[in-house]
């Protein structure tokens, strides 16, 4: 009885170790797909800060980026308490901030998942910004496309003038009839003009 006692100890324990496992892959994925969306904004960061909160059991947690902004989860800022604990999020070798947090428990710290989250969070910081720097080099291109057609077309207009002077000068020299000369003055204007 006592080894049967102790071997459904181990698989209720077991069981439980996946059980939990499994939640936290499921927690996992499903930040990542809202951290993969079209544009990161503020909302779906506090969405996901929120969401790690209560699968963490964390009583305070935020977001500080090196760049000097910080988003704030709806449980409370934690930089300011000198007890918080930080984790750097960093991809590449390239730091993004720290995702500050406090537990709600000592006993119950759940370190992984707070790890792997950030690991996300700096993989979705890493990709907006890759994608500004795509939208930058776009809009680079679009404009150096704009400014070669406003080229070209200002060249042809000067050719035309070009052309339209020398066939001033010579009718001018064949003593040409005036209202031939007068159509060329016109066309000259009026290219000008445009």
């Amino acid at each position: 009885e006592s080894l049967i006692g102790a071997m459904q100890k181990k698989v209720f324990d077991k069981k439980t170790e996946l059980e939990n496992a499994n939640e936290t892959i499921q927690f996992l994925f499903a930040i990542s797909q809202k951290l993969n969306t079209v544009k990161l904004t503020h909302s779906i960061i506090i969405e996901a800060l929120d969401a790690l909160a209560k699968q963490a059991n964390l009583s305070k947690l935020c977001l500080e980026l090196v760049n000097g902004i910080e988003i704030d989860s709806h449980c409370g800022c934690a930089t300011l308490d000198n007890t918080n604990k930080r984790i750097p999020i960093i991809i590449n070798g390239k730091p993004y901030g720290y995702l500050n947090y406090i537990q709600s428990s000592p006993f119950t710290e759940n370190t992984s998942v707070i790890v792997s989250f950030s690991s996300l969070l700096a993989r979705a910081l890493y990709q907006e910004e890759y994608s500004l720097q795509e939208q930058k080099l776009l809009l680079m291109d679009e404009r150096g496309v704009i400014a070669r057609e406003l080229h070209d077309s200002i060249a042809q207009a000067l050719s035309f003038l070009k052309i339209q002077c020398t066939v001033l000068h010579r009718q001018i020299s064949a003593n040409a009839d005036s209202e031939v000369v007068k159509e060329s003055v016109t066309n000259i204007e009026e290219a000008v003009s445009d």
